[in-house]
């Protein structure tokens, strides 16, 4: 190299490609300190509210289903290591939501006094509707004209 004190064999070590805990995209993390766990801050500051709201419901003496393991997550993080809890049933559903709708009407819930949370919730409810339409054949207008409820 013509200029440069660079010897022709100098190589640049990269660091790793890591697994973000919070959307499961791959990242490079800064180079320098203790390597980040998190893409961005936006992905740090989600799994921080998630992480409360999980303690709130805990406290609450609500049950949680044991969260699906991400496609592309990290296999040495503890949600891919840990035990495989069966998927919760619709009766199982129907409680949580239950639940969620006994806090939306309870003025003094920690989610009823929340409503910058309730975009969060709209949001997830509007994509599992979504989800629900689309696995449902005949989509929800077959749900709604034939009432199968118990």
């Amino acid at each position: 190299m013509d200029g440069m004190n660079v010897p022709d064999d100098a190589t640049t070590v990269l660091p790793a490609v890591r697994i973000c805990a919070g959307c499961g995209e791959g990242f490079q993390p800064r180079r320098r300190g203790r390597p980040g766990r998190y893409c961005r801050a936006a992905c740090r500051q989600r799994a921080w509210a998630l992480r409360q709201a999980e303690a709130e419901l805990l406290a609450d003496g609500v049950v949680l289903p044991a969260p699906a393991p991400r496609s592309g997550a990290d296999p040495r993080s503890s949600a891919a290591r840990g035990p495989v809890a069966a998927q919760p049933r619709a009766r199982e559903w129907v409680e949580l939501l239950g639940v969620l709708e006994a806090q939306l009407l309870d003025p003094d819930s920690a989610l009823a006094r929340r409503p910058w949370e309730h975009v969060q919730v709209y949001d997830a409810l509007g994509r599992a509707l979504a989800a629900l339409a689309d696995c449902t054949p005949g989509g929800l207008d077959w749900l709604d004209r034939n009432d199968l409820r118990e």
